[in-house]
């Protein structure tokens, strides 16, 4: 399964997400001991939660909501003598599901299933999208 977007409000995403989801990519990268794949997956979970949080609380709040879980993690990592790169991105993510998580506990997300030689779209409760991000985000930063 692979989500696409959240079920909450219908039409694209507003530009202010999609520059949160840039902000995370950038920031996954460019922090000293970011990767690639740090950055596309802190990007992706930015996308798929961000935008309802645009739409309700307004960009500042938003981009409020991931400074704080980047500036968290990038302390408790320098409180730890690590880098703040894997962490810092991930963990602004992280606090975009949480509080989209909170403030809609039965959200769906609209999700693409592959199947072999088939694909199909489907809905799944928006929290095992979040428990499949953070799988690929501890594969991410071990």
């Amino acid at each position: 399964m692979i989500p696409i977007r959240d079920d909450l409000h219908s039409g694209s995403a507003p530009a202010t997400a999609l520059v949160i989801a840039g902000a995370l990519l950038i920031g996954g990268v460019a922090v000293p001991g970011g990767s690639l794949w740090v950055g596309l997956l802190a990007a992706f979970g930015g996308y798929l939660y961000a935008p309802s949080l645009v739409r309700e609380l307004g960009p500042l709040p938003a981009f409020g909501i991931a400074a704080v879980g980047a500036i968290a993690a990038g302390a408790l990592a320098a409180s730890q003598a690590a880098q703040p790169g894997p962490w810092a991105a991930l963990a602004a993510t992280f606090a975009l599901i949480i509080v989209h998580l909170a403030r809609h506990p039965r959200a769906r997300m609209l999700a693409l299933i592959a199947l072999p030689y088939r694909a199909s779209l489907g809905e799944m409760p928006s929290w095992v999208a979040a428990l499949i991000w953070l799988a690929l985000a501890a594969l991410a930063v071990s």
